[in-house]
């Protein structure tokens, strides 16, 4: 567990403005009170690298507006950004990947406290040391948070591709990159079907997920008839694209890999507070980071799903998040019609998929076209 960076600051504490249920992700998509800070350095104290936004005379600080981020954009510029880090091909450094999405989006930590130091009326340069303290935050934290973002939402998404019956991205859910670990949730799935594992006894796992998936793998290596197709592609038709196939049906489990994920959604802090802009005293979230909007966001979706049978039938709330399938990013859709991400890349890739399905279609229907012709040549002989 991430041990969190004190940084000895001592500074008067100030009115924040308060979030209400209504705002956490919701429809409404409110702006975030995110400030941008134009330049950031780097330092090492205590032995841990940190991240410091720089207010002077010569740095200014940009405030919120009404292009600010929402939180649909932060939740999925987050998750894009730890594609990229994570990505073994990634010639750029994180740290620089990092900065730029904070000169972007804005200061990931201390969200609500530096709104209210920067628009306090008293503000003056003054107070620039102690704006760059409160905004500084360590490097691994950052990390550590990215990290246990991304690999839940993969499993979010997983689990939703799963209804549409697409499950490369469940199947490869667990696989580790440049510096996040999967999520190992669908691996007993990839090598045995359910009569396999009904002769399994798992009952020394005591549920355990990961027991259960090292008996399995234990099984596997005594019984290595189990394993058909290791990699568990298609290989009838290689001149078509690729598709990864359980032995088992991970969708067969929906509802216990569903309540895994709730299970590891962190919990939030819900606390009465008065706003200071209405004056009224509200039910509030409380947001001290980037994450915590991220969170609030990703949990306002989990909370507004319909069952999986629904799923598909029902228009989503405006603007749904997808993950694009060809490079994998996620996106905010502007309509039901759009299938990616927007890259022209993409839509490349999309048209050339639809012109090999409609090939393999047509082939499928000639195919059976000839083989009626057969059957018809066949039977008109033997009248004859």
């Amino acid at each position: 567990m991430y041990d969190e960076f004190d940084y000895e600051i001592n500074r008067p504490k100030l009115r924040k403005p308060a979030l209400g249920f209504g705002d956490i992700g919701g429809a409404g998509q409110i702006i975030y009170n995110l400030v941008r800070f134009e330049e950031y350095d780097w330092d090492n104290v205590k032995d841990r690298d940190v991240i410091i936004p720089l207010c002077d005379a010569n740095h200014s600080f940009i405030l919120p507006n009404e292009k600010s981020p929402t939180g649909k954009e932060i939740l999925t510029s987050l998750y894009n950004l730890a594609k990229k880090i994570n990505d073994l091909h990634d010639e750029r450094s994180f740290l620089y990947r990092i900065v730029d999405w904070c000169k972007q989006y804005g200061n990931p930590y201390a969200v609500d406290e530096l709104y209210a130091m920067v628009t306090d009326p008293g503000y003056d340069h003054a107070q620039d040391y102690w704006i760059e303290k409160t905004g500084t935050f360590e490097l691994n934290r950052f990390m550590y948070d990215l990290g246990r973002l991304n690999t839940t939402m993969a499993f979010y998404f997983a689990l939703e591709n799963l209804v549409f019956d697409e499950e490369a991205m469940a199947y490869h859910l667990s696989e580790e990159e440049r510096f996040f670990e999967g999520l190992p949730f669908f691996e007993k799935y990839k090598y045995f079907d359910d009569l396999q594992e009904e002769e399994i006894d798992l009952s020394t796992a005591e549920g355990d997920l990961r027991k259960e998936i090292a008996l399995l793998a234990k099984y596997r290596k005594e019984h290595p008839e189990a394993d058909t197709d290791e990699d568990c592609l298609d290989d009838d038709h290689p001149d078509e694209e690729d598709e990864v196939m359980f032995a088992g049906i991970p969708y067969d489990d929906y509802d216990d890999l569903y309540d895994k994920l709730i299970d590891i959604m962190p919990s939030f802090t819900i606390r009465v507070r008065r706003d200071p802009k209405t004056q009224r005293t509200v039910f509030a979230a409380e947001v001290e980071s980037v994450f915590d909007i991220a969170w609030l966001t990703l949990a306002r979706k989990i909370a507004d799903d319909v069952p999986p049978e629904e799923k598909g039938k029902h228009q989503e709330i405006k603007g749904p998040i997808k993950i694009c399938p060809f490079c994998g990013d996620a996106f905010i859709q502007n309509s039901n019609r759009q299938i990616t991400c927007g890259k022209i890349e993409c839509n490349r890739e999309r048209t050339k998929r639809n012109k090999r399905r409609e090939r393999a279609k047509k082939r499928q229907a000639d195919a059976a076209q000839d083989k009626n012709a057969t059957y018809s040549n066949n039977n008109s002989s033997e009248n004859c």
